[in-house]
């Protein structure tokens, strides 16, 4: 979706586990994870396994839904110009968001 362009990732970066594992049992106190598959993005021709994956908006985890959540109001509300109502309703929630998220950084 990032390669694309047609989502922002809002969050931390990612742990990097590309390849899909299976177990394998060497013996009563051993298991390997050997990998089974590959992952590979066809628009940049590589894959994320051992680096993961950035975001584009960079914030810790228990910020990052209501980041998100504003980013995209404030996308509504670029999309509202002429709608002086829709807008005035979109700047007032823009702002108790943005008092919710000062306070999650406290």
């Amino acid at each position: 979706m990032q390669a694309q362009d047609p989502a922002k990732i809002v969050g931390e970066n990612t742990g990097g586990g590309a390849h899909g594992i299976r177990p394998y049992r060497l013996s009563a106190h051993f298991t390997a994870s050997i990998p089974f598959s590959y992952s590979r993005n066809p628009v940049t021709d590589s894959d994320w396994e051992g680096v993961g994956i950035k975001p584009d908006v960079s914030v810790p985890a228990d910020q990052a839904l209501l980041r998100a959540h504003i980013l995209a109001l404030h996308t509504t509300l670029s999309r509202s110009a002429g709608e002086p109502e829709r807008t005035s309703a979109l700047e007032r929630f823009i702002a108790e968001k943005e008092q919710e998220l000062a306070a999650l950084k406290k």
